[in-house]
């Protein structure tokens, strides 16, 4: 593990990247290192829904493996005064009134935006469907069973969080079909020799028509010399109508395609 460590992203830092403005009742931020991970079990989660005026609410979900470290947690999440508490699935949501709210459900515990913080209890209670398991889900469906961490994005999240971005986001649209994906999943794999990344897309055919990405415009091949190999042939690399491909796949990816050689 200490081998890998300079080569594998901070996972811990990217978990609160992007939740500067997760402001807890108390006017403080949260150290998940510190305050999160000694009591955590198994996975911990960032999960974003719609929020007000086209926001993006968020909230943290993490498995409980020592009860009285959460509970005390969630405790101190509070500054005082008052809170509105109510039954969650056997467990209790409490809201604060700057918007921030807390729950423990099970063997799960749950901090963040009260929007954020409901939709999870509302999915975990069964009120609403699952991710997975369902057509929306299915990208995640495909990534490895064994898997050290996950990103998914509907096609909402797509739009909001992706595109229009420059720099890496734009090259990433080559893969993903930001226009007419109606879903993402991503996941990180370790490997004997390094990390391994697999990425899903799952496009809607009628939209991918209307954004054809570099890979739609190239023909399909079908290979035919790959019998003119022999049995001791160390590699055999294959490609149709090179030219006419090449062009087509430049001109399709544009401005999007530098940096991609």
């Amino acid at each position: 593990a200490e081998e890998l460590a300079d080569d594998l992203p901070n996972l811990v830092a990217l978990l609160q990247a992007d939740t500067s403005d997760l402001a807890t009742p108390a006017g403080r931020p949260i150290d998940l290192s510190r305050e999160v991970l000694p009591w955590a079990k198994d996975d911990i989660a960032l999960v974003g829904v719609t929020g007000p005026k086209k926001t993006v609410a968020q909230a943290y979900v993490v498995g409980v493996g020592d009860t009285a470290k959460a509970d005390q947690f969630l405790a101190s999440l509070s500054p005082g005064g008052k809170s509105k508490q109510s039954r969650a699935d056997g467990g209790t949501l409490t809201v604060y009134s700057n918007g921030f709210a807390s729950a423990r459900v099970g063997e799960v515990a749950l901090f963040g935006s009260v929007e954020a913080v409901r939709a999870s209890v509302d999915s975990k209670t069964g009120r609403v469907p699952e991710l997975t398991g369902t057509d929306q889900g299915a990208p995640l469906d495909e990534l490895p069973d064994v898997r050290l961490a996950e990103l998914y994005l509907s096609r909402t999240g797509v739009q909001r969080l992706l595109a229009g971005r420059q720099g890496s986001a734009s090259q990433l649209d080559t893969f993903v079909d930001y226009g007419a994906t109606t879903g993402v999943a991503v996941s990180l794999r370790l490997r004997d020799d390094g990390v391994e990344i697999n990425l899903d897309s799952r496009l809607d055919p009628n939209l991918e028509q209307r954004s054809p990405t570099v890979f739609a415009a190239l023909p399909r091949f079908e290979p035919e010399l790959a019998d003119q190999a022999g049995s001791r042939t160390l590699a055999y690399i294959g490609v149709g109508d090179l030219g006419p491909a090449l062009n087509r796949a430049i001109a399709t990816a544009g401005a999007g395609a530098q940096g991609l050689a």
